[in-house]
């Protein structure tokens, strides 16, 4: 699709809205109810997904990134998903299902949210430490000298998205310093290098990712379980996020005490 989209005067900007405009589509067709609106609204939600990827790569091509263009991409992704649950949490009301697990789309919202913002913090990290020109930041904070356009679009992400940079800036600190005790004198210190550099620990974090929760979606949209997605959002999505923390903490853990072992062996 970029190279269709590339000769043509469409910007990224007009593409995201697009996909804004897709995804709203699709929260309004699961907010209905019924197995052949599920299957629109999972339609519409792929298509916003697919045009998600071509804004990103068109930019690129073009060299048109822009910091005004990160932010209305993850701005239009906070609108679609907060509306997407809603529509998925209306439609299930309306077909039959329990007060209780319509509830449950509120922890799996935020559970959606704080997943990928941990894929992302990890991911932008790796990236600005090869780019340091990469327009997206782990953590954005209202600057001066800067366009009342920018102003207005980093308020409106601090807004949104502070929170969520907050919880996983303190999740990573305290991530680390586990990975760093140790009893043994003269252990070595964990390198930023090796805790933000490990791409097996990356690709295991692109299970969070927005992406891979909408290919879910659609999957329990097409056998129209799409209670099984909340559930499974509040439940294995935390737990695997969890675990996945804990294994890479462990992991750093016993790196630190080989490379010990190994300069302090015992006589």
């Amino acid at each position: 699709m970029v190279r269709i989209l590339y000769p043509t005067p469409i910007r990224p900007e007009a593409v995201v809205l697009m996909s804004l405009l897709a995804g709203l589509v699709s929260a309004y067709f699961y907010s209905v109810g019924g197995y052949l609106y599920v299957l629109l609204g999972a339609f519409f939600i792929y298509v916003k997904n697919l045009l998600d990827t071509v804004d990103g790569h068109l930019a690129r091509a073009r060299m048109q990134v822009s910091r005004v263009g990160r932010f209305i991409d993850s701005l239009s992704d906070f609108v679609v998903f907060v509306f997407l649950m809603l529509g998925v949490a209306t439609g299930l009301l309306r077909t039959g299902y329990s007060t209780s697990l319509i509830w449950l789309a509120i922890p799996a919202t935020l559970s959606l949210f704080l997943q990928c913002s941990l894929f992302n913090y990890y991911l932008v990290t790796y990236v600005r430490r090869i780019d340091a020109q990469f327009p997206a930041r782990t953590r954005e904070t209202l600057g001066e000298n800067e366009s009342p356009l920018l102003g207005a679009l980093k308020y409106f992400y601090a807004i949104t998205y502070g929170w969520q940079d907050f919880l996983v800036e303190k999740i990573d600190a305290v991530s680390r310093n586990w990975a760093n005790r140790s009893d043994e004198p003269g252990s070595f210190e964990l390198s930023e290098v090796g805790w933000y550099n490990h791409r097996a620990f990356l690709t295991a974090e692109s299970v969070l990712c927005f992406g891979t929760q909408i290919g879910f979606l659609v999957l329990c949209s097409i056998f129209n379980r799409l209670d099984l997605f909340v559930v499974l959002m509040v439940t294995v999505w935390n737990i695997y996020a969890i675990g996945l923390m804990m294994v890479r903490i462990l992991f750093f853990r016993g790196l630190r005490r080989l490379r010990h072992d190994v300069s302090h062996p015992e006589v």
